[in-house]
Formats: C-alpha cells, structure tokens, sequence
C-alpha cells in the first residue's frame, strides 16, 4: 500500500512537471457526450478511445494501440494522448488495476517511456 501511495505521487509529480515543460499548463477536457463522440476528431478522439478500452479492462490493448499510434506519427499531439491516458489509469483504484492486469508501476513506466520517445530523458 505504501509503495502503491509512493508511486501515485511520483505520477503526480511527473505530470505536473510535463504540464509546466511540455505542454505550457494548458488543460484539456475530454468529458464528451456519448452523442458528441463522433464529432470529435484527433487528440480527443484517441484520448477517449484508449479511455472506452481502458474502462473495459483492455488496458494493455488500449496502450499498444498508442504506442503504434506514436510509431507511425511522432507528433506532440500523440504524446499528450499519451500523457492524458496514464493520467486517466492513475485516477483508476489499485483494485480495478489489479484485475486488469496492470499497475501503478507500469503507468510510471508508461510516463517514462514516453518521455524516452519523445527525447525528454
């Protein structure tokens, strides 16, 4: 539980450094009607299908999914995706991780790897 808590915060702290250098603190908001989700394109539409996978349990489908996303175009746009789908699986409790086959370790992983893409470590 302690390392679970430790890693939360490391997240945290890891974002909000992407969101003050990376990304200028800007703030996006992905809370879209079901009737809206087809009007959308871009960032927001990956971002809200990689959340559907995510809210599946298809998490480790949801991320590969990025990742040959950002394979194929490296663009910041992608990276925020990125970002935005970690930040999301973090918001998630340790027991819905858990049955997914996921941890907080592979989100802080996650973060870190895209950082490594993106050639910001």
């Amino acid at each position: 539980m302690l390392h679970e808590d430790y890693l939360v915060r490391q997240i945290d702290v890891m974002v909000k450094y992407l969101a003050e250098t990376v990304f200028k603190n800007k703030k996006k908001t992905y809370n879209i009607t079901a009737e809206k989700y087809f009007e959308i394109n871009g960032a927001g539409k990956n971002v809200l299908y990689l959340y559907d996978l995510a809210d599946q349990g298809e998490i480790n489908l949801a991320e590969n999914i990025l990742y040959d996303k950002i394979d194929e175009e490296r663009s910041l746009e992608l990276f925020e995706v990125g970002v935005d789908f970690y930040v999301y699986l973090n918001s998630k409790d340790d027991d819905f991780l858990e049955s997914n086959d996921f941890s907080r370790q592979e989100i802080y992983d996650g973060l870190e790897d895209l950082q490594k893409i993106y050639g910001l470590l």
